[in-house]
């Protein structure tokens, strides 16, 4: 049997990302928090490298891989004002700057992906991986009665409010915030593509990563945004067999499964004291960093300091409850300033003008770039489980635009 390294690279990701499906105790330095993405970030690095090594010190930047230059540019300038002006030694500012290693996988993937063989094993690996571990959680979400019944080695990701207070149904953040995020789309588009004809697993594998948002992650307006971008997928592709009344019923049937998402999480969302979550933690928090950068303009830096510091409240806010990640491009703004917040609108307004050449053509296109644009101002793709869904969008956007190229809808850029 022959060896297939691209299976073996695959596995190997999915396996990281997913902490050998949290059965198994990882190091510290790797485990933690759901957030914590070093993991994939020391193999981002190592299979950059060998590409690099491979192609001889060229790089192929493709339609995006400038843009990524330029952003690691911006976080050298970022650290560097950290460093001065509120002290931060070079360790501490690597350590901050580490995961975003995670984009150096857009020039691999980017040219592994040419090969439509591979594209669809990494799919289908990817697919498989989080269907089991989707099932896992939900079962443990569901058996939950406090830390004795934990199976998974989730216990450093279970918030300290879900373990005092068992009244509330469990709630698992940011393990399936980021991949999972995409593959959603990336399956949904497998069933439209076949016309729902032999996808009875890939329904299946696209129920268990729904409720795993819904039942799992909990966040409602995470869920929204997929569903919308599935329903808008469903109608591009479409768009030549609808009916009126098959349109109107999908609308309405897609209204109303909305509706139905808001009412079941509206008693959970009220139940839960959770501030970094509340619409006024996040007003106060775009209030906070707009008003800091005239003063920081090129933002407060990424590192967040010692809990009880001055500088610790001036980067969590007065009350120290304001978080980056819960103000998407505003949270960019805080951190990296100006010069992120102007990088992340120029990537916006890129992928928008190839959504928009594109949005007759390609519906999977049209997916990613709902569920992106959606998620702007409160699900910034630069947040740290989110980094490798914008990595993902970037190289699935430029290998169906090349591939659109090669059939000849060109993109004038």
């Amino acid at each position: 049997m022959k060896f297939n390294k691209y299976l073996f690279l695959f596995l190997l990701f999915f396996l990281i990302e997913f902490r050998g499906f949290y059965l198994v105790s990882w190091p510290s330095l790797l485990g933690g928090a759901a957030s914590n993405k070093l993991g994939i970030a020391f193999y981002a690095i190592i299979l950059f490298l060998v590409y690099f090594i491979h192609n001889k010190g060229k790089l192929k930047v493709g339609i995006f891989g400038n843009y990524i230059l330029v952003f690691y540019l911006i976080l050298i300038l970022s650290s560097l004002v950290s460093m001065y002006l509120f002290g931060y030694s070079i360790t501490q500012v690597l350590w901050d700057i580490l995961p975003f290693s995670i984009l150096l996988l857009y020039f691999p993937l980017c040219e592994v992906f040419q090969k439509d063989s591979n594209y669809a094993l990494f799919v289908k690996i990817g697919q498989i991986t989080i269907s089991i571990v989707s099932i896992l959680f939900i079962v443990q979400v569901y058996k939950y009665q406090g830390l004795p019944t934990v199976f998974l080695k989730i216990k450093d990701i279970i918030p300290l409010s879900y373990i005092y207070n068992l009244t509330v149904p469990l709630r698992i953040y940011s393990v399936f915030e980021g991949l999972v995020r995409i593959f959603v789309i990336l399956v949904a588009w497998k069933i439209i593509a076949k016309q729902f004809r032999k996808s009875f697993w890939d329904i299946i594998s696209l129920l268990l990563m729904l409720g795993a948002i819904f039942y799992v992650d909990q966040s409602r307006y995470y869920l929204v945004t997929v569903l919308v971008a599935i329903l808008s997928m469903y109608l591009i592709y479409n768009r030549n067999n609808l009916t009126v009344s098959s349109l109107l019923g999908t609308l309405i049937f897609g209204t109303a499964g909305l509706l139905i998402i808001f009412n079941r999480f509206g008693s959970i969302s009220d139940s839960i004291s959770d501030n970094t979550g509340s619409s006024f933690a996040r007003t106060g928090a775009i209030e906070y960093y707009l008003d800091k950068i005239f003063t920081y303009p090129f933002g407060l830096g990424l590192h967040t300091p010692d809990k009880g510091t001055s500088l610790y409240y001036l980067i969590k806010g007065p009350d120290g409850y304001f978080n980056y990640d819960d103000i998407g491009l505003f949270g960019t703004l805080g951190s990296l300033g100006l010069p992120g917040f102007i990088w992340y609108i120029f990537l916006t307004i890129k992928l928008v003008m190839i959504w928009i050449k594109r949005i007759s053509s390609n519906a999977l296109i049209s997916g990613l770039m709902i569920s992106f644009v959606m998620s702007l101002t409160i699900m910034s793709y630069l947040d740290r489980p989110r980094i490798i869904a914008l990595v993902l969008t970037l190289v699935i956007v430029n290998k169906e635009s090349l591939k659109l190229n090669r059939d000849g809808d060109l993109i004038n850029d």
